[in-house]
């Protein structure tokens, strides 16, 4: 998992004001050339099924299922029979169950576009996974201040360097120590914090961590300088 990743993924965080508006982004913004025409959010409801709360279709195609029995062989059902993602042969859609320290809180269903060779790799589901379990948690106690744009912002992604910066603030450390740590000036780590928080739409270090804090908290980011 590579940092432009990370970084497309920070954007969708930050950027969904809503669990539809978060599929839109994942369909949209999360892959470069949009490998999936749908994403589609299932809970489990009290009668013991899957029922469809959120979705975004692309080009006007969605997955037809609105409620899916978990005796069903729809790999929805499966990937929460097995407690993991899983993938149907025939569609090739991939679903995979959302947890929070060992909840299901629901499963999410991408369904792929025709003759799209690359296949995800693990860990950017997994990371997937993680922010959209951050997203509703941030959600339901009222944390996350997000913002969705349908202009093209000034920057369309936070670089390696500002994302290693957002980092160490979420580790508490203060600008004259990440300064000390990147091996640049702290006017620089001013300048680069002033872009983040541009882009995470908030005014403070504090609002930007609690946008973007508990997001990082689960990335595997180096902690070594990334090169400019």
């Amino acid at each position: 998992m590579n940092f432009d990743y990370v970084s497309r993924l920070l954007r969708v965080f930050t950027h969904s004001q809503n669990l539809d508006v978060f599929c839109r982004n994942t369909v949209h913004n999360l892959w470069p050339g949009q490998r999936f025409s749908s994403a589609n959010y299932f809970t489990l409801s009290q009668d013991g099924t899957l029922r469809k709360v959120a979705g975004y279709p692309a080009q006007g195609t969605n997955s037809d299922a609105l409620q899916i029995s978990l005796t069903s062989d729809h790999c929805a059902a499966q990937a929460v029979r097995n407690g993991g993602a899983a993938i149907d042969p025939k569609k090739k859609s991939i679903s995979m169950p959302i947890m929070r320290d060992g909840w299901l809180l629901g499963v999410l269903v991408l369904e792929p576009i025709e003759n799209v060779a690359d296949p995800v790799e693990e860990g950017e589901l997994l990371a997937l996974g993680h922010a959209l379990a951050t997203f509703i948690e941030g959600a339901s106690n009222g944390r996350i201040r997000a913002r969705f744009e349908s202009d093209i912002a000034e920057q369309l992604e936070l670089t390696p360097r500002q994302i290693q910066i957002l980092r160490y603030m979420d580790e508490g450390q203060i600008y004259a120590q990440i300064a000390s740590s990147l091996h640049v000036s702290e006017s620089l780590v001013k300048q680069e914090a002033s872009k983040i928080f541009k882009f995470l739409g908030v005014s403070s270090r504090a609002a930007a961590l609690k946008a973007g804090g508990d997001l990082l908290a689960v990335m595997a980011v180096p902690t070594t300088p990334p090169p400019d």
